[in-house]
Protein backbone atom coordinates (compact mmCIF):
# COMPACT_ATOMS: atom_id res chain seq x y z
CA UNK A 1 0.00 0.00 0.00
CA UNK A 2 1.59 3.22 -0.83
CA UNK A 3 2.63 5.29 2.14
CA UNK A 4 0.17 8.08 1.88
CA UNK A 5 -2.70 6.01 1.53
CA UNK A 6 -1.71 4.05 4.96
CA UNK A 7 -1.46 7.26 6.54
CA UNK A 8 -5.09 8.03 5.47
CA UNK A 9 -5.93 4.64 6.48
CA UNK A 10 -4.44 5.38 10.19
CA UNK A 11 -5.87 8.71 10.73
CA UNK A 12 -9.85 7.71 9.49
CA UNK A 13 -12.98 5.89 10.09
CA UNK A 14 -14.31 4.02 6.75
CA UNK A 15 -17.42 2.15 6.58
CA UNK A 16 -19.95 1.68 3.28
CA UNK A 17 -23.27 3.28 2.86
CA UNK A 18 -25.22 3.36 -0.86
CA UNK A 19 -25.58 5.88 -3.11
CA UNK A 20 -27.51 5.59 -6.08
CA UNK A 21 -26.24 5.01 -9.58
CA UNK A 22 -25.82 7.68 -11.82
CA UNK A 23 -23.33 11.08 -12.06
CA UNK A 24 -22.56 11.84 -8.42
CA UNK A 25 -23.71 15.67 -8.85
CA UNK A 26 -27.45 13.83 -9.46
CA UNK A 27 -27.18 12.17 -6.56
CA UNK A 28 -27.50 15.03 -3.91
CA UNK A 29 -27.96 15.73 -1.57
CA UNK A 30 -26.14 12.89 0.30
CA UNK A 31 -27.15 12.53 3.85
CA UNK A 32 -25.04 10.52 6.51
CA UNK A 33 -27.36 8.18 8.37
CA UNK A 34 -25.48 5.01 9.86
CA UNK A 35 -23.46 2.33 7.67
CA UNK A 36 -25.21 0.18 5.28
CA UNK A 37 -24.45 -3.37 4.88
CA UNK A 38 -23.80 -3.18 1.47
CA UNK A 39 -22.61 0.14 -0.51
CA UNK A 40 -19.70 2.17 -1.37
CA UNK A 41 -16.74 2.26 0.76
CA UNK A 42 -15.92 5.89 2.50
CA UNK A 43 -13.74 7.57 4.53
CA UNK A 44 -14.49 10.48 6.98
CA UNK A 45 -13.04 13.63 6.22
CA UNK A 46 -13.52 15.66 9.28
CA UNK A 47 -16.88 15.58 11.06
CA UNK A 48 -19.31 16.47 7.98
CA UNK A 49 -17.57 15.14 4.84
CA UNK A 50 -17.06 11.72 3.23
CA UNK A 51 -14.69 10.68 0.60
CA UNK A 52 -15.56 7.75 -2.37
CA UNK A 53 -13.59 6.46 -5.00
CA UNK A 54 -16.70 5.45 -7.64
CA UNK A 55 -16.03 5.20 -11.54
CA UNK A 56 -12.14 5.47 -11.52
CA UNK A 57 -12.75 9.31 -9.86
CA UNK A 58 -13.02 10.23 -6.09
CA UNK A 59 -15.12 12.41 -4.68
CA UNK A 60 -16.01 13.99 -0.92
CA UNK A 61 -19.39 15.32 -0.22
CA UNK A 62 -19.10 17.69 2.34
CA UNK A 63 -21.93 18.72 4.48
CA UNK A 64 -23.46 15.34 4.91
CA UNK A 65 -24.22 15.61 8.88
CA UNK A 66 -27.19 17.25 9.61
CA UNK A 67 -28.09 14.88 12.23
CA UNK A 68 -24.73 14.77 14.23
CA UNK A 69 -24.00 11.22 13.25
CA UNK A 70 -21.10 11.22 11.72
CA UNK A 71 -19.76 13.33 13.89
CA UNK A 72 -19.93 11.13 16.80
CA UNK A 73 -18.97 8.07 14.82
CA UNK A 74 -15.72 10.23 14.26
CA UNK A 75 -15.22 12.05 17.58
CA UNK A 76 -15.98 8.43 19.57
CA UNK A 77 -13.57 6.18 17.25
CA UNK A 78 -10.03 6.97 18.73
CA UNK A 79 -8.85 8.16 15.49
CA UNK A 80 -10.03 11.61 15.79
CA UNK A 81 -7.16 14.51 15.91
CA UNK A 82 -8.87 17.37 14.87
CA UNK A 83 -10.10 19.25 18.07
CA UNK A 84 -13.85 20.86 16.13
CA UNK A 85 -14.68 17.50 15.76
CA UNK A 86 -14.03 16.37 19.17
CA UNK A 87 -15.70 20.15 20.42
CA UNK A 88 -18.45 20.34 18.19
CA UNK A 89 -19.56 16.50 19.20
CA UNK A 90 -19.66 17.75 23.00
CA UNK A 91 -21.68 20.49 21.78
CA UNK A 92 -24.19 18.60 20.04
CA UNK A 93 -24.48 16.26 23.01
CA UNK A 94 -25.42 19.09 25.25
CA UNK A 95 -27.78 20.86 22.49
CA UNK A 96 -30.46 17.68 22.07
CA UNK A 97 -31.43 17.84 18.75
CA UNK A 98 -29.89 21.14 17.35
CA UNK A 99 -27.01 20.49 15.76
CA UNK A 100 -25.60 23.87 15.33
CA UNK A 101 -21.49 24.87 16.98
CA UNK A 102 -20.03 28.22 17.28
CA UNK A 103 -23.55 29.44 16.35
CA UNK A 104 -24.12 27.98 12.70
CA UNK A 105 -24.52 24.80 11.52
CA UNK A 106 -21.50 22.50 11.81
CA UNK A 107 -22.97 19.13 9.84
CA UNK A 108 -24.03 21.13 7.19
CA UNK A 109 -23.03 24.61 5.02
CA UNK A 110 -24.58 27.94 4.86
CA UNK A 111 -24.99 29.53 1.30
CA UNK A 112 -22.40 32.57 2.51
CA UNK A 113 -19.90 29.57 3.24
CA UNK A 114 -20.53 28.13 -0.42
CA UNK A 115 -20.09 31.69 -1.84
CA UNK A 116 -16.98 31.87 -0.06
CA UNK A 117 -15.54 28.64 -1.06
CA UNK A 118 -16.49 28.68 -4.76
CA UNK A 119 -14.12 32.19 -4.79
CA UNK A 120 -11.53 31.21 -3.07
CA UNK A 121 -11.27 27.47 -4.95
CA UNK A 122 -11.60 29.26 -8.09
CA UNK A 123 -9.02 31.85 -7.74
CA UNK A 124 -6.50 29.52 -5.92
CA UNK A 125 -6.79 26.41 -8.80
CA UNK A 126 -6.31 28.67 -11.79
CA UNK A 127 -3.17 29.89 -10.03
CA UNK A 128 -2.23 26.55 -9.34
CA UNK A 129 -2.41 25.58 -12.69
CA UNK A 130 -0.34 28.28 -14.03
CA UNK A 131 1.82 26.52 -11.55
CA UNK A 132 1.24 23.58 -13.83
CA UNK A 133 0.22 21.79 -9.96
CA UNK A 134 -2.65 19.72 -9.91
CA UNK A 135 -5.10 22.01 -7.63
CA UNK A 136 -5.69 19.21 -4.72
CA UNK A 137 -9.79 19.85 -4.85
CA UNK A 138 -12.31 21.39 -7.28
CA UNK A 139 -15.78 21.98 -6.34
CA UNK A 140 -18.16 20.07 -8.89
CA UNK A 141 -21.66 21.60 -7.13
CA UNK A 142 -23.76 22.47 -4.50
CA UNK A 143 -27.11 21.08 -3.40
CA UNK A 144 -29.67 22.88 -0.93
CA UNK A 145 -30.85 20.19 1.83
CA UNK A 146 -34.64 20.50 2.29
CA UNK A 147 -34.89 19.26 5.87
CA UNK A 148 -36.25 21.39 8.96
CA UNK A 149 -33.10 19.60 11.21
CA UNK A 150 -30.82 21.36 8.73
CA UNK A 151 -32.87 25.03 9.09
CA UNK A 152 -33.61 26.87 5.89
CA UNK A 153 -29.80 27.75 4.36
CA UNK A 154 -28.26 24.99 5.06
CA UNK A 155 -26.33 23.29 1.75
CA UNK A 156 -24.07 20.91 1.09
CA UNK A 157 -20.63 20.69 -1.22
CA UNK A 158 -19.42 18.05 -3.92
CA UNK A 159 -15.47 17.98 -5.01
CA UNK A 160 -13.59 16.01 -7.14
CA UNK A 161 -10.34 15.21 -5.75
CA UNK A 162 -6.60 13.73 -7.69
CA UNK A 163 -7.30 10.20 -4.97
CA UNK A 164 -8.25 9.67 -1.42
CA UNK A 165 -5.02 10.27 0.13
CA UNK A 166 -5.19 14.08 -1.09
CA UNK A 167 -7.24 14.65 1.70
CA UNK A 168 -4.60 13.64 4.26
CA UNK A 169 -4.20 16.68 6.63
CA UNK A 170 -0.94 18.44 7.71
CA UNK A 171 -2.66 17.90 11.99
CA UNK A 172 -3.17 13.97 10.87
CA UNK A 173 0.37 13.54 9.53
CA UNK A 174 1.93 15.24 12.62
CA UNK A 175 0.08 13.50 14.78
CA UNK A 176 1.09 10.25 13.54
CA UNK A 177 4.77 10.96 13.11
CA UNK A 178 4.09 11.82 16.74
CA UNK A 179 3.24 8.81 17.50
CA UNK A 180 5.56 6.92 15.69
CA UNK A 181 8.94 8.65 17.01
CA UNK A 182 7.45 9.42 20.90
CA UNK A 183 9.63 6.06 22.28
CA UNK A 184 12.52 6.25 19.55
CA UNK A 185 15.84 6.11 20.12
CA UNK A 186 18.58 9.62 20.30
CA UNK A 187 19.91 7.60 17.91
CA UNK A 188 16.88 7.16 15.47
CA UNK A 189 16.19 10.68 15.82
CA UNK A 190 19.27 11.96 14.72
CA UNK A 191 19.34 9.67 11.72
CA UNK A 192 15.27 11.34 10.91
CA UNK A 193 16.00 14.97 11.91
CA UNK A 194 17.54 16.42 8.79
CA UNK A 195 13.82 14.85 6.65
CA UNK A 196 11.89 16.11 9.17
CA UNK A 197 13.23 19.34 9.09
CA UNK A 198 13.18 19.67 5.81
CA UNK A 199 9.58 18.58 5.35
CA UNK A 200 8.23 21.04 7.85
CA UNK A 201 10.75 23.90 6.41
CA UNK A 202 8.77 23.12 3.15
CA UNK A 203 5.52 23.17 5.06
CA UNK A 204 6.12 26.68 5.91
CA UNK A 205 7.46 27.80 2.32
CA UNK A 206 3.69 26.34 0.69
CA UNK A 207 2.02 28.29 3.78
CA UNK A 208 3.67 30.88 2.51
CA UNK A 209 2.94 30.15 -1.14
CA UNK A 210 -0.87 30.26 -0.34
CA UNK A 211 -0.63 33.63 1.60
CA UNK A 212 1.09 35.07 -1.43
CA UNK A 213 -2.15 33.55 -3.42
CA UNK A 214 -5.19 35.19 -1.01
CA UNK A 215 -3.25 38.36 -0.75
CA UNK A 216 -2.97 39.26 -4.73
CA UNK A 217 -6.70 37.59 -5.00
CA UNK A 218 -7.46 40.13 -1.78
CA UNK A 219 -9.00 37.01 -0.24
CA UNK A 220 -8.91 36.35 3.55
CA UNK A 221 -9.44 33.38 6.03
CA UNK A 222 -10.04 33.90 9.62
CA UNK A 223 -6.99 34.02 11.77
CA UNK A 224 -7.87 31.37 13.63
CA UNK A 225 -8.33 28.87 10.14
CA UNK A 226 -4.67 29.13 9.83
CA UNK A 227 -3.99 25.70 11.61
CA UNK A 228 -2.74 22.51 10.02
CA UNK A 229 -6.02 20.73 10.02
CA UNK A 230 -6.90 23.22 7.10
CA UNK A 231 -4.25 22.46 5.24
CA UNK A 232 -3.74 19.15 2.84
CA UNK A 233 -0.78 16.84 1.25
CA UNK A 234 -0.94 16.44 -2.31
CA UNK A 235 0.71 15.08 -5.24
CA UNK A 236 3.21 17.73 -7.15
CA UNK A 237 4.98 16.02 -9.74
CA UNK A 238 6.93 13.09 -8.01
CA UNK A 239 6.87 15.07 -4.69
CA UNK A 240 3.93 17.01 -2.35
CA UNK A 241 2.98 20.30 -1.79
CA UNK A 242 0.46 21.17 0.66
CA UNK A 243 -2.58 23.70 0.10
CA UNK A 244 -5.01 25.12 2.18
CA UNK A 245 -8.67 23.75 1.42
CA UNK A 246 -11.18 24.87 4.00
CA UNK A 247 -12.41 28.10 2.56
CA UNK A 248 -16.07 28.41 3.77
CA UNK A 249 -14.82 31.47 6.07
CA UNK A 250 -12.67 32.94 3.37
CA UNK A 251 -14.13 36.45 2.59
CA UNK A 252 -13.06 38.98 -0.19
CA UNK A 253 -11.84 42.47 1.53
CA UNK A 254 -10.00 43.67 -0.86
CA UNK A 255 -5.42 43.31 -1.81
CA UNK A 256 -4.80 46.39 0.72
CA UNK A 257 -6.27 44.76 3.82
CA UNK A 258 -5.74 41.25 2.85
CA UNK A 259 -1.88 42.06 2.29
CA UNK A 260 -1.71 44.21 5.59
CA UNK A 261 -3.42 41.41 7.81
CA UNK A 262 -1.32 38.42 6.46
CA UNK A 263 2.11 40.48 7.21
CA UNK A 264 0.64 41.80 10.25
CA UNK A 265 0.87 38.39 11.54
CA UNK A 266 4.29 38.00 11.29
CA UNK A 267 5.46 41.77 11.49
CA UNK A 268 3.18 43.12 13.62
CA UNK A 269 3.31 44.44 17.07
CA UNK A 270 1.50 41.18 18.38
CA UNK A 271 3.59 39.32 15.54
CA UNK A 272 4.63 36.54 18.15
CA UNK A 273 1.19 35.92 19.57
CA UNK A 274 0.08 35.68 16.13
CA UNK A 275 2.63 33.26 15.12
CA UNK A 276 0.43 31.07 17.33
CA UNK A 277 -2.45 30.91 15.06
CA UNK A 278 -0.05 31.40 11.61
CA UNK A 279 3.01 29.63 10.47
CA UNK A 280 5.72 29.51 12.66
CA UNK A 281 4.46 27.51 15.83
CA UNK A 282 2.33 25.08 13.73
CA UNK A 283 5.73 24.65 11.62
CA UNK A 284 8.46 25.11 14.10
CA UNK A 285 7.63 22.92 16.50
CA UNK A 286 7.92 19.43 15.70
CA UNK A 287 11.82 19.77 14.32
CA UNK A 288 12.73 21.64 17.08
CA UNK A 289 11.26 18.97 19.21
CA UNK A 290 13.15 16.14 17.53
CA UNK A 291 16.48 18.34 17.60
CA UNK A 292 15.90 18.86 21.32
CA UNK A 293 15.31 15.46 21.93
CA UNK A 294 17.90 13.87 19.89
CA UNK A 295 20.79 16.20 21.31
CA UNK A 296 19.69 18.16 24.50
CA UNK A 297 16.88 15.71 25.98
CA UNK A 298 17.76 17.53 29.25
CA UNK A 299 16.01 20.70 28.72
CA UNK A 300 13.02 19.00 28.96
CA UNK A 301 13.70 18.19 32.55
CA UNK A 302 12.02 20.73 34.27
CA UNK A 303 8.91 21.12 31.70
CA UNK A 304 5.44 21.20 33.67
CA UNK A 305 4.44 17.91 32.42
CA UNK A 306 3.70 14.82 33.90
CA UNK A 307 5.99 12.75 34.88
CA UNK A 308 7.14 9.41 33.00
CA UNK A 309 6.91 10.89 29.36
CA UNK A 310 9.76 11.03 26.71
CA UNK A 311 11.43 13.67 26.43
CA UNK A 312 9.99 14.41 22.89
CA UNK A 313 6.45 13.96 24.10
CA UNK A 314 7.35 16.26 27.13
CA UNK A 315 7.31 19.01 24.42
CA UNK A 316 4.39 18.03 22.75
CA UNK A 317 2.61 18.14 25.73
CA UNK A 318 3.77 21.21 27.09
CA UNK A 319 2.14 22.70 23.73
CA UNK A 320 -0.70 21.41 24.08
CA UNK A 321 -2.73 23.86 25.16
CA UNK A 322 -3.67 25.59 21.95
CA UNK A 323 -1.93 28.53 23.06
CA UNK A 324 0.84 29.85 22.18
CA UNK A 325 3.55 29.05 25.09
CA UNK A 326 7.19 29.93 26.29
CA UNK A 327 9.85 28.05 24.20
CA UNK A 328 12.42 26.59 27.29
CA UNK A 329 15.31 27.52 24.37
CA UNK A 330 16.02 30.32 22.49
CA UNK A 331 13.88 29.99 19.62
CA UNK A 332 14.56 33.71 18.56
CA UNK A 333 16.94 32.09 15.88
CA UNK A 334 15.05 29.36 14.83
CA UNK A 335 11.35 31.94 14.29
CA UNK A 336 13.91 33.73 11.78
CA UNK A 337 14.87 30.76 9.96
CA UNK A 338 11.17 29.45 9.59
CA UNK A 339 10.23 32.84 9.08
CA UNK A 340 12.61 33.38 5.85
CA UNK A 341 11.06 29.99 4.74
CA UNK A 342 7.83 30.94 4.66
CA UNK A 343 8.76 33.96 2.82
CA UNK A 344 10.66 32.10 0.28
CA UNK A 345 7.53 30.87 -0.60
CA UNK A 346 5.52 33.83 -0.57
CA UNK A 347 8.14 35.03 -2.92
CA UNK A 348 7.74 31.92 -5.23
CA UNK A 349 4.14 33.23 -5.63
CA UNK A 350 3.93 34.35 -9.66
CA UNK A 351 6.57 31.70 -10.18
CA UNK A 352 6.08 29.37 -13.41
CA UNK A 353 8.63 27.20 -11.71
CA UNK A 354 7.08 27.90 -7.94
CA UNK A 355 5.19 23.56 -7.94
CA UNK A 356 9.03 22.17 -9.06
CA UNK A 357 11.18 24.59 -6.69
CA UNK A 358 8.88 24.16 -3.36
CA UNK A 359 7.63 19.94 -4.19
CA UNK A 360 9.29 17.95 -1.29
CA UNK A 361 10.32 14.16 -1.97
CA UNK A 362 8.43 11.72 -2.02
CA UNK A 363 11.47 10.08 -0.35
CA UNK A 364 11.40 12.37 2.53
CA UNK A 365 8.09 10.98 4.13
CA UNK A 366 9.08 7.44 3.17
CA UNK A 367 12.65 7.95 5.26
CA UNK A 368 10.57 9.23 8.68
CA UNK A 369 8.27 6.95 8.39
CA UNK A 370 11.42 4.00 7.90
Amino acid sequence: MPLMRELLEKARISGTMEIEEGLMRDCLPIIYKGDSTAGIKYYNSGGRSLIVERNGSTYKISGVDPYGKLTKRVALSGKNCLSDVADAYKAFSDSGSKKTFRNKPFGVFTYKNIENAQRAFDYLNSTYRFFEVDPPCEIICHSKLDMIQAGEDAYQMLFKLPNAESDLRVWEFTQILRERLKNASRDELKEKEQYIKRIFGRFAAWAGTSAGIMMHAGILPTKGSWAPQNFVISEVEDGYGIFRVDHTSTEYVGKEKAHDEIMGYINGAEAKRNMGYFFGYQFVLFPEAVSIAAHYPELTNNLPVPQGLTPIDKIFTYYISGEPRQPPWDAESIDKGHLATFMMGLQAFGQKDAGTQLKIPAEYFEKVFA
